[in-house]
């Protein structure tokens, strides 16, 4: 075990199974919708939605040289972006 899950082990996080974590038949229960739901006729028709949640999250980092990018625009993705 990594020192990392240690620390999160320790903090009470409680590991939960994840599509690339399992094995069939399970990865395959869950595989199925999600390969639904993100079908290119989808992700094509979000990908005006996506492009100006991106712009507008970019648009209000501070000007700065460098600036932490997973700050910006990756936390928290599910309530900045959600499939129509």
């Amino acid at each position: 075990m990594t020192e990392a899950q240690q620390i999160l082990l320790a903090g009470g996080y409680q590991p939960q199974p994840s599509m690339v974590s399992l094995d069939e038949p399970h990865h395959a229960r869950l595989r199925k919708p999600a390969a639904r739901a993100f079908s290119m006729k989808r992700v094509s028709a979000m990908s005006p939605a996506i492009g100006a949640t991106t712009t507008r999250l970019l648009d209000a980092v501070p000007q700065a040289a460098e600036f932490d990018l997973v700050a910006a625009l990756a936390f928290p993705p599910g309530t900045r972006q959600r499939p129509g």
